[in-house]
């Protein structure tokens, strides 16, 4: 991902996606709004459609022609800028997104190898798809379908906005190299176990266990419960043990506030024994 902390002035202030709604729409004019859109970069994607004139984009340096219907998907950090051709006008439409949208964050194989890899720069895909290019009428046609759910701004239209969003990613992709695929897990590792082995006693084997836990999660269920009783040498006395451990005792108590604590018995008495 190419950060553009050489020129921080040029990053743009503007607050373009929250947590709740993670993108933006806007209306670009050139030259009844703006003489041109100066060079600038932010943190989001950006994707346009160029409705009216002609012009020119400045992606990273690289100039590319503007024309109507073409379409345009910027990565975040990227660098640009938009310029009318001389004395005509530019009129496109923005929409400016979070990679959180499309899942960037998520750790599947499709966040990994593709969206991820295309937030960064590094998925060698179109910039620019102009009129009459490979599959620009679907890429165009699902821009458009992301523009109209935009418009409506409701969480049932966000459901449609990202589906299209992940269908144009996918058709933008289809000219880029299958990714290599993300290491797999050897068999060792699936089912090696995630830490040391607790072993069960025979109390904690015969611990009742809510039954609605599945056998794994029961495991964990008694192999916590073991691991408490051998790190402070004492048991819980819920009510829920009552017959396990009955009420007489023998247990050491503490008072504090007003209140009876059962005494830790073992190695581990204070928090102090834990340093």
């Amino acid at each position: 991902m190419r950060e553009h902390f050489d020129i921080p002035q040029a990053k743009e202030n503007r607050t373009h996606s929250t947590l709740q709604v993670p993108f933006s729409l806007y209306a670009c004019k050139i030259p009844e709004m703006y003489a041109n859109v100066p060079a600038h970069w932010h943190e989001e994607f950006e994707l346009n459609c160029i409705r009216e004139g002609e012009g020119h984009f400045l992606l990273n340096g690289e100039r590319l022609p503007a024309a109507a219907g073409d379409v345009f998907l910027l990565p975040p950090n990227t660098l640009h800028a938009a310029y009318a051709r001389d004395g005509g006008a530019l009129h496109y439409e923005a929409f400016v997104f979070h990679p959180s949208l499309v899942g960037a964050s998520g750790g599947d194989r499709s966040a990994q190898d593709c969206i991820l890899p295309l937030a960064r720069g590094d998925l060698p895909v179109e910039r620019r798809i102009p009129c009459g290019q490979g599959s620009h009428g679907e890429i165009l046609a699902c821009a458009e379908r992301v523009f109209a759910a935009a418009r409506r701004n409701t969480a049932r239209a966000d459901l449609l906005l990202k589906s299209e969003l992940f269908r144009l990613l996918y058709l933008l992709s289809q000219g880029a190299p299958e990714p290599a695929p993300s290491p797999s897990p050897s068999p060792a590792e699936e089912t090696a176990p995630a830490g040391p082995k607790i072993p069960l006693d025979e109390l904690s084997l015969s611990v009742p266990v809510p039954d609605f836990l599945d056998e794994e999660q029961q495991l964990l269920y008694r192999q916590a419960y073991s691991l408490y009783i051998h790190l402070l040498g004492c048991s819980t006395d819920g009510v829920e043990y009552s017959e396990l451990y009955p009420k007489e005792g023998p247990y050491e108590t503490v008072e504090i506030n007003g209140r009876t604590y059962l005494a830790a018995r073992g190695p581990f008495a204070a928090w102090k024994d834990f340093d």
